[in-house]
């Protein structure tokens, strides 16, 4: 009895442990669901029909009559169609597919969708009845841009079934069917095998003169297809114009209208800060200075910028009102004569100097100079130039002749060109993307040239380029009878020899005075002043300025410690246009 009781309860716990296993199992299956056992489904295509028939106007209709055989269950099939490729300039062409129909072996239409992503063009199709059973998919679509066009000849060269399915394929085959008119059998060779294999496991056969039928001999393993390339004479299909060529290109890589989209960009900008404001007002010849402008403010004020013949002119200036004095001592050689420019200074910089001719002044006298050698100014006269530049900028625009200082607004442009190509080439660079960096260097470049350009003059400032372009055309086309006419002071000469050098009219202006003056001024001393002219003064001061420039730069130096698939080696498995693969879900 007592061994009945012991029995009695190892089977209730026995059967306890069963209920709890049981019911362990039943969870986990639950949780799995049928993905537990999705190592028991398998699938392969059993056959692969193309049919390639390329129309009249240049078109290619595909027809893809695929056979899988499905061990387990399926919700259907999906299959993938590369449609970005790199021409031979690296830039992206974009093949156009238009999906005709997709649809079971009787024709009847099966649920799908399409998406892409990544360059690739993937149909997902809806196959009823896909459960241990074999099960065709017709898949109909056509092509735009799928022939490539040769001067010998006109090619398809096709990727048929894609080297990318994950399953094998028992058997493939490709119809080409070329438009009427051939008048002589066209070329044709095929690649099997893996990507980038030219594998020659196949068969082709002519069915009359506008057909090709071609099969591989072996079924394609894993990742392994096949591949046709057929060729016909030039001109049986026509040519895509320039014109199209050039809207696909653009459409394609549309990053090439970035910079037309730039330019339009920056013209209106331009428009809307740069542009100086209308003024009615013409330019009318005006024979005296502007007021209230110094000659480098003058040349500043006409092409927005300090130009080193400002600080020249300057320099001239100074000499001119009697502050220091040019003189030039020339020393006979064998093959040129040695020329030696001295500044000598005449008297103490006073209340009249604007900043910038302060600036000058002390950057050709030092501390206790009162003789300078222009060989002196090297290396050391430069560190002046940023401080001049400045006040140049700074006068101007505070008295109301620029909208802001031109240098600022200049940089503030060069900025953002460099910002617009920095971060355009990197996008482009990790998009691998051709256009894109093409689209960057010249975005930038077109914000980088429009930069010189944006500083603008305010009203009062128009007003006053007018004046001064009125005062050019004086400078420039006087003629010594009008000026005797006019009985100008012969002062007038040296006085706005300054001017004239800043406006570069220098030349005529002396010219207009050859043979009225004799004598040279108190403020240069230097050649032979019974020759004195002023057309020979006004060269010693070009030259001069030549060499006065080149030392006011000078720096210190710093100290440091698609080819054809005929072509040799050109076709493989897995080239040419269409290709991809596919899979089952």
């Amino acid at each position: 009895m007592r061994r009945s009781r012991t029995t009695t309860v190892m089977a209730k716990l026995l059967r306890k442990r069963t209920t709890r296993a049981l019911a362990l199992l039943a969870l986990t299956l639950a949780i799995l669901g049928p993905s537990g056992v999705a190592w028991a489904r398998s699938y392969w295509i059993e056959d692969f029909q193309a049919t390639l028939e390329v129309q009249e106007d240049g078109s290619l209709m595909v027809t893809e009559t695929i056979r899988f055989r499905f061990e387990g269950s399926y919700n259907g099939v999906y299959r993938d169609i590369p449609v970005d490729y790199r021409d031979n300039l690296s830039l992206k062409y974009r093949l156009r597919i238009s999906i005709e129909s997709v649809a079971d072996l009787d024709g009847v239409n099966l649920r799908y969708e399409t998406s892409t992503d990544r360059g690739r063009l993937r149909i997902k199709a809806w196959v009823p009845g896909a459960q241990d059973a074999a099960r065709t998919v017709v898949l109909r679509y056509k092509v735009d841009r799928a022939l490539r066009y040769f001067p010998e000849h006109t090619e398809l060269y096709w990727n048929v079934t894609g080297a990318e399915w994950p399953v094998r394929i028992d058997s493939a085959s490709a119809r080409i069917i070329l438009p009427p008119g051939m008048t002589e059998p066209p070329k044709v060779t095929a690649f099997t095998g893996s990507f980038g294999a030219r594998g020659t496991d196949w068969t082709s056969d002519l069915m009359g003169d506008d057909q090709v039928l071609v099969r591989a001999t072996r079924p394609l393993n894993f990742q392994e297809g096949l591949t046709v390339v057929v060729g016909w004479p030039v001109g049986l299909v026509p040519e895509p114009t320039a014109m199209s060529n050039l809207g696909y290109l653009l459409s394609d890589n549309w990053p090439f209208l970035i910079p037309f989209a730039v330019l339009g960009l920056m013209l209106v900008s331009w428009r809307r800060w740069g542009k100086d404001p209308s003024v009615d007002r013409s330019i009318m010849p005006i024979y005296t200075a502007p007021e209230d402008l110094s000659p480098a403010e003058l040349g500043t004020l006409i092409d927005e910028r300090v130009d080193q013949r400002d600080i020249v002119a300057t320099v001239i200036d100074l000499a001119v009102r009697g502050y220091l004095r040019i003189e030039e001592e020339t020393e006979d050689g064998w093959i040129w004569d040695t020329v030696t420019t001295r500044f000598r200074k005449l008297r103490e910089a006073d209340d009249s100097f604007r900043p910038h001719e302060r600036e000058v002044f002390e950057g050709l006298f030092e501390e206790g100079d009162e003789l300078v050698e222009l060989d002196d100014l090297k290396n050391r006269f430069s560190k002046r130039l940023g401080a001049i530049q400045s006040d140049l900028y700074s006068g101007l625009s505070d008295r109301g002749y620029f909208a802001g200082r031109p240098d600022r607004v200049r940089a503030g442009w060069i900025i953002l060109s460099i910002i617009v190509l920095g971060v355009g080439l990197a996008a482009a660079i990790a998009s691998e993307n051709v256009a894109g960096i093409v689209a960057a260097i010249l975005s930038g470049i077109i914000v980088f040239i429009f930069a010189w350009v944006m500083p603008a003059r305010t009203r009062k400032g128009r007003e006053k380029w007018i004046e001064i372009k009125g005062f050019e055309e004086f400078l420039g086309r006087t003629e010594g009878q009008r000026l005797r006419e006019m009985q100008v002071d012969l002062s007038t000469f040296e006085t706005l020899l300054p001017f004239a050098l800043v406006l570069g009219v220098a030349e005529q202006w002396a010219k207009a005075f050859e043979g009225l003056l004799s004598e040279p001024p108190n403020w240069y001393v230097g050649g032979n002043p019974a020759l004195y002219s002023t057309v020979a003064l006004t060269s010693r001061m070009s030259s001069m300025s030549t060499s006065l420039e080149t030392a006011m730069t000078a720096s210190p130096r710093s100290s440091s410690s698609g080819s054809s698939g005929f072509s040799g080696g050109g076709g493989f498995s897995g080239g040419g246009f269409g290709g991809g693969g596919g899979g089952a879900f």
